[in-house]
Formats: structure tokens, sequence, C-alpha cells
């Protein structure tokens, strides 16, 4: 179900100061925004070298100030529940000392335009907006929910 992104090398090299890695993934996100913008690939190869430009790893009802569960940003697992299988862009599994919460993240292409020049919603956006309700109604039934945790 998923898949191992990284391996432990031994006699690593030293890891870099926050600062220095701050610097070096701003320029590189930078980059990729002016000249992939229309390739949504390259930001999901991206987030998944770089988890901490994804939001939602603190949020459940307003900042939580606990990690995520196991400290992990799980990338398109699959989800199978009876009736529906999908595979969201990915899954923090945020917690609180009261709850624990799936967190879905669905990316888009940056370039994906949200307005038409009239000013009228665009057809792309109208899809991504359907993702979201989308995964409302799955995640409303109960019985989906329970599918989802087993």
């Amino acid at each position: 179900m998923f898949k191992k992104k990284y391996e432990i090398i031994q006699d690593a090299p030293a890891p870099i100061s926050w600062d220095t890695y701050a610097q070096e993934s701003y320029r590189e996100y930078h980059d990729l925004l002016q000249t992939c913008g229309n390739e949504e690939s390259v930001f999901q190869d991206f987030f998944e070298r770089h988890p901490s430009f994804v939001p939602g790893a603190f949020e459940l009802f307003g900042t939580s100030g606990h990690y995520p569960h196991t400290q992990s940003l799980i990338a398109e697992p699959q989800l199978n529940g009876g009736l529906f299988t999908r595979i969201p862009d990915f899954i923090w599994l945020a917690q609180d000392s009261l709850f624990f919460t799936p967190v879905l993240i669905e990316i888009e292409k940056p370039n994906k335009k949200t307005f038409t020049t009239n000013g009228v919603q665009s057809a792309e956006f109208t899809q991504a907006l359907g993702q979201i309700a989308e995964w409302k109604a799955i995640l409303s039934e109960p019985e989906n929910v329970l599918q989802f945790y087993r």
C-alpha cells in the first residue's frame, strides 16, 4: 500500500541548517513556479521532498501545536471504501489531545485559472471544487468513515 521513498545512508553528510534549507527550498519552489507552473507532477515531487511546504499538518480546529501522527506526510495513498476508490495527493494524519483527523490534500497545477477574463469561475476551478465536494460527500457517510479508518 505505501511505498518507501527514502533510504538510510551510512556516513551521510551532516544536515544543513534550517536557514540554509529555507533559502534553497524557497529558491527551488520559486524556480518551479516560473518554469513548470502547468505541471502538477513536478509539484507533487517537490512537496514529497519538502513536506514543510504542504499545509494542514497542525490544523484540526485551529492550530493544534501537535505534530502529525508519526510525523509523516503520506503521498498518494490508495483509499478503498467499498463503493469508492480514491487517491488523494497527500494525507497528513493530524492529531491533538482529543482528535485524530486525516487531512486530505489535493494539489493543482499553480497556473490553473480560477476565473475567466469575464470574471466567471473557470471550468478548471469548478472541477477542483467538485473534487472537494466529492470527498465531503463520501466522508459524510459513517460507513465510509469506518472503512477509511480500517
